[in-house]
């Protein structure tokens, strides 16, 4: 659906996909469009007023989220001019990367239990150009895992998105660079409609935030469960001389699934 934009923006209409989603998996309210647009209020942080919409911020958004009776899991991320000055032998990309990496992480682990996660992106890096697409499935690509310096995740085979774009349709697909960033279907030539080849390029765009909306009887952090998997990996360091590296799965599932073996 692609919003009335008097009603609501894409930032209601990813929320509306999402409510979806967890009315099935939590039996709470589905909301229209437009009761979504008025559960989040103006608030006063930016001008305007709540009809018409241009749009949510992420206070707004969380507002809307609180409304059906879930919690916001939020995680924000910093844009490539903002880790300033760095010592020798690092640099933003390399902080880029590393934050990707982490994010990868936090989406795996709430989308294989098939929880929508709200993506904020900003194209080119812009902040008035902010977006807000439903991930709603993801794609693991075929590797052999190699021994790293760091914990190797399941996560890091993560190579593709599927999310709900109010702009792109369903499914639309959303990959990464090697300089931490994500990108997005939309075409890069501004003439894209007409442009021969339209479709070979595509915009980049960083990761601004992520919410999960989840029950509150959901109180386990992902970065929690990363943490002691983390003891574990160094006791494993410690006590295995020549050993094949350990991938860790880490990802929410129900306690009473027969397959977990160490669910939350």
């Amino acid at each position: 659906q692609e919003q009335d934009n008097n009603v609501s923006a894409c930032a209601t209409t990813a929320l509306w996909m999402a409510f979806h989603k967890t009315a099935a998996l939590f039996q709470t309210a589905l909301p229209s469009p437009y009761h979504i647009t008025a559960t989040t209020r103006n608030l006063f942080y930016r001008h305007g007023r709540t009809f018409p919409s241009a749009g949510l911020d992420q206070t707004q958004i969380g507002e809307a989220i609180e409304a059906v009776g879930l919690v916001a899991e939020l995680r924000t991320y910093r844009q490539g001019h903002e880790w300033g000055l760095l010592p020798p032998g690092d640099s933003a990309t390399v902080r880029m990367q590393q934050q990707l990496r982490g994010a990868k992480g936090f989406l795996y682990a709430y989308l294989r239990l098939g929880l929508p996660v709200l993506l904020f992106l900003l194209l080119d890096e812009n902040p008035d150009l902010g977006h807000l697409v439903t991930i709603t499935g993801y794609r693991l690509a075929p590797a052999t895992a190699l021994p790293t310096p760091d914990i190797s995740l399941a996560s890091d085979a993560l190579d593709r998105l599927y999310a709900h774009d109010d702009q792109m349709g369903p499914f639309a697909r959303y990959g990464f660079t090697e300089q931490g960033r994500l990108r997005t279907p939309w075409p890069a030539d501004a003439d894209w409609q007409t442009a021969p080849g339209r479709w070979q390029q595509h915009r980049e765009a960083s990761l601004f935030s992520l919410f999960v909306p989840l029950t509150a009887d959901i109180r386990i952090t992902y970065e929690q469960v990363y943490r002691q998997v983390g003891l574990f990996e160094q006791i494993f360091t410690d006590t295995i001389q020549e050993r094949a590296d350990i991938v860790w799965d880490i990802y929410l599932d129900y306690s009473n699934n027969p397959s977990c073996g160490l669910c939350p």
